[in-house]
């Protein structure tokens, strides 16, 4: 459980926050209007099997905030032209990620966050210990962790 929470929390949720930013709320030159009209601009773009695949995620698609539509459409697009291998592999995340109870899915989107906050050397010093901890035999991370025990 605790390399499925790893893997997750190191790989998955980052790739997907990745390609999935959000709009920034407070951003001035985003008012109601422009995200308005950009959101519909987008929307017209797309096909109507693209729309009706999106209207059956989002079956509250009418209330739904033009911001956050906007963000849907766009990362639609992105999802479109996706490296096929790419894909594959966010659609596997994505069915880990479902199985997850909400507070597991609660705990890594605050890891994650915490995760954004480390510096860039931060994040490298924990992304090497997690490929030195792959690298390790069964038996070498079985007695990390009791030493890991003990030190608590």
């Amino acid at each position: 459980m605790f390399k499925k929470i790893i893997i997750i929390g190191l790989l998955i949720i980052p790739a997907a926050f990745l390609y999935a930013q959000e709009p920034a709320a407070d951003d001035p030159e985003k008012t109601a209007t422009v995200v308005s009209e950009e959101t519909k601009a987008s929307w017209e773009t797309l096909n109507p099997e693209e729309k009706e695949k999106i209207r059956k995620i989002y079956s509250d698609w009418e209330e739904v905030p033009a911001e956050k539509k906007l963000w849907i459409i766009q990362n639609h697009k992105k999802l479109k032209e996706m490296d096929p291998k790419e894909k594959e592999r966010l659609k596997a995340a994505y069915k880990e990620w479902e199985k997850l109870s909400p507070q597991m899915k609660q705990l890594l989107k605050e890891k994650y966050q915490q995760w954004q906050k480390l510096s860039p050397e931060e994040k490298d010093k924990i992304k090497k210990a997690y490929e030195k901890y792959q690298k390790m035999s069964p038996a070498e991370r079985k007695a990390l962790r009791e030493k890991a025990k003990e030190k608590k």
